[in-house]
């Protein structure tokens, strides 16, 4: 997300109604089975979303900001060590549902993906000793079941770490029957949607 106003709320905008691949892991079951409450909550933000045209206002804290700050920084990086260059790619729209994703570049024409982390020290830390959090494989997944991509980049950066410890990369392979599993719950998940603005359409008469 751009860190200029005007661009902020057309990007909000373009997304207005879309299931993105960032609220994928509010669509799956949890670990214990059954859907969790992120998942009712994000329902009805698209089913206001859809039936106002207008965007969710979306606060943004310190952690978030320094996150969008520091993403130019984390792609030059990125090219730097990994001598691959990043294309940057808007709202990428799947053709028939409302969805979509947003990676942060495209690379080998396409074929690869990059998606830049920001974050805490603790968590990014943490990512170095035990590797990328499993929270994010649906979104990645689903940027590639967007796009067609073969493998996402996930790139966790902290500049205010020593050099050596500031940047952690690891390739994500496409996983085409996790991508299957996933499209079925956002499937369902749009029929639900549609569903229940049916029926307030239909109490509104």
């Amino acid at each position: 997300m751009s860190d200029n106003p005007n661009q902020q709320a057309a990007w909000l905008l373009e997304r207005v109604g879309f299931v993105t691949a960032s609220q994928f892991k509010h669509l799956l079951p949890g670990k214990k089975g059954g859907y969790l409450a992120a998942r009712d909550s994000y329902k009805w933000q698209l089913i206001t979303e859809r039936l106002t045209g207008r965007a969710t206002e979306h606060y943004v804290n310190q952690a978030m900001q320094w996150g969008i700050d520091q993403e130019g920084f984390a792609r030059a990086e990125f090219v730097q060590r990994m001598h691959l260059m990043v294309d940057l790619v808007g709202f990428i729209k799947h053709p028939v549902l409302m969805v979509g994703a947003s990676p942060d570049g495209i690379i080998n024409g396409g074929d690869g993906l990059v998606e830049f982390k920001c974050p805490t020290t603790n968590t990014h830390l943490q990512t170095i000793m035990d590797g990328m959090d499993p929270m994010h494989m649906p979104q990645l997944q689903g940027q590639m079941w967007m796009t067609g991509a073969k493998e996402v980049y996930f790139c966790s950066y902290d500049p205010r770490l020593p050099k050596g410890m500031d940047f952690f990369v690891d390739r994500i392979d496409r996983d085409q029957a996790y991508i299957d599993k996933l499209e079925a719950e956002v499937r369902l998940f749009l029929s639900e949607v549609d569903g229940t603005i049916e029926v307030l359409q239909e109490k509104a008469k």
